[in-house]
């Protein structure tokens, strides 16, 4: 872990992606904590999706998912950031 952790700080970009992800993750972590908040969402409980419905916003135009979907995988040609 050490290893990683002193590449990580000595290239910029690498950097830049490890601190993105974990911005991510961190905004995807508040926010489920902030939908399964029963003072939020009364007594319904949070559950995952088994349908595959949740997928088309990484794949619509405009969405920030798609953004995120496409930072994450660096980035195709054609789709715009």
């Amino acid at each position: 872990m050490m290893e990683f952790l002193e590449e990580t700080l000595n290239d910029p970009e690498l950097s830049l992606d490890v601190f993105a992800i974990e911005a991510i993750r961190l905004v995807d972590h508040f926010q489920f904590r902030d939908k399964s908040n029963t003072k939020n969402q009364g007594n319904k409980t949070v559950t995952l999706s088994t349908g595959s419905q949740w997928v088309n916003a990484y794949y619509t135009p405009g969405d920030l998912l798609l953004k995120e979907r496409t930072l994450l995988i660096g980035g195709q040609q054609g789709d715009k950031l």
